[in-house]
């Protein structure tokens, strides 16, 4: 879904054109676009929640864009870890075996009602203390009928994220790589195969890019 104004970026997002930046400011990524999520287990042996980077297989994908934006987050259980990977772009057809795809809107990048009133989900790029996460974030999603998480990163790290079915903010102590939007699309897809944010709370997250075949998990500072 692209507006006129709109360039196509990987995994069929769109990024509009000519927003310019005040200089000393870093500018915002502003992107929306549909996003898949898989779900997979690995088992015990081969755990991805250690002090990284440790590499594992990855698992087979049939239908997988190597080229589109991609980011795993791996939660430890007791049979070993459960990986949830977000891709850019919607799930096609014969492909891979998605558990949830959803439309994704950066709400600090637009402004517009109509991209805001149908995302699913919502996610401010730009980095805030909890309390004004607190607020942005019930402020960003009242009255949104469609919105089913709102989150955004935090000032000292981790993030503030909105489960809207249940109105409550909580803070993940999860620390990702500066400006990854698909992270809040790593953790929709826990609550959609019914895990809850407070099993999040160890989680880490694991890079899968065009260069890299395999997984490996990102250090805790987010290199």
């Amino acid at each position: 879904m692209e507006s006129d104004d709109a360039s196509a970026v990987p995994g069929g997002l769109a990024v509009p054109e000519g927003s310019g930046v005040p200089e000393g400011e870093e500018r915002q990524p502003a992107l929306r676009g549909f996003v898949s999520v898989e779900r997979y287990e690995l088992p015990k042996q081969q755990p991805l929640s250690s002090t990284g980077p440790e590499r594992a297989p990855a698992p087979p994908s049939p239908g997988f864009d190597e080229g589109a934006p991609a980011l795993s987050l791996a939660v430890r259980t007791p049979s070993g870890e459960v990986v949830l990977r977000a891709t850019a772009g919607a799930a096609q057809p014969e492909g891979r075996q998605v558990l949830d795809e959803h439309f994704v809107v950066n709400a600090d990048a637009h402004h517009e009602q109509r991209w805001l009133d149908c995302a699913d989900v919502l996610f401010g790029s730009r980095a805030r203390a909890v309390g004004e996460a607190t607020g942005w974030l019930r402020a960003i999603s009242a009255g949104r009928a469609a919105c089913r998480m709102a989150a955004v990163p935090l000032v000292k790290g981790g993030w503030a994220v909105l489960d809207t079915t249940q109105q409550q903010v909580t803070v993940l102590p999860v620390t990702t790589p500066r400006g990854q939007w698909l992270w809040p699309s790593c953790v929709l897809g826990w609550l959609t195969a019914g895990g809850s944010l407070q099993e999040l709370m160890s989680a880490k997250p694991a890079y899968y890019g065009p260069d890299s075949p395999s997984a490996h998990l990102l250090a805790e500072q987010g290199g």
